[in-house]
């Protein structure tokens, strides 16, 4: 994103970090909106709002280029509404992928971490690569993500589900375990019972 302000637009350095900051401050908006959220509603009708609004967003990055709207002002409402959905998908995957994979939830945090700023690096440098003087590349770009981003969240719901009916079958089995180990005491004390 500063490659965009001060090599295409010419923003200078020092006024870039004023136009970052609505960004920042959307998304810590976003982060205290998910608080407040996420005791109200479920993990997942949260994640799936926020994809849903990546889309709406996304949408409305389109519509910008097809009505010749670019400018610096366009770009930091984009980047700002993005900003916001982004504080609202981070912590609820991370909380729904880490609800998955309980019992290795240090892996799993270092790996999500690790796949985060990998994919953030990747994208910055895709980013960097084309001009958004207009909002052709960057709609098709948002495009691009937002697809992803859907059906990832697709791919991952029946994984999910899939990890619950697990957990289920888990706790039952557990329990018939417990039963069986308190038959077999039970089973062994009336024998030691008869046999004196």
């Amino acid at each position: 994103m500063p490659f965009w302000y001060v090599k295409q637009w010419n923003i200078p350095e020092q006024h870039y970090s004023f136009l970052a900051l609505f960004s920042v401050i959307c998304y810590i908006l976003a982060l205290f909106i998910i608080r407040c959220m996420i005791k109200k509603k479920s993990l997942d009708y949260l994640l799936k709002s926020a994809i849903y609004l990546v889309l709406g967003i996304t949408m409305l990055s389109v519509l910008f280029f097809a009505f010749g709207l670019s400018g610096v002002f366009y770009l930091v409402l984009i980047m700002s509404l993005f900003a916001i959905v982004s504080g609202m998908i981070f912590p609820t995957a991370n909380a729904l992928l880490l609800d998955i994979f309980k019992d290795n939830a240090g892996i799993i945090s270092a790996v999500s971490t690790t796949v985060l700023f990998l994919t953030a690096g990747l994208l910055a440098f895709i980013e960097s690569k084309f001009n958004v003087l207009n909002f052709e590349n960057l709609a098709v770009f948002l495009v691009i993500i937002s697809s992803a981003c859907f059906l990832s969240n697709y791919i991952l719901i029946p994984c999910r589900r899939r990890q619950q009916i697990h957990n289920v079958y888990i706790e039952k089995l557990s329990f018939f375990n417990r039963l069986a180990i308190k038959l077999r005491i039970r089973f062994l004390s009336l024998i030691k019972a008869v046999t004196r």
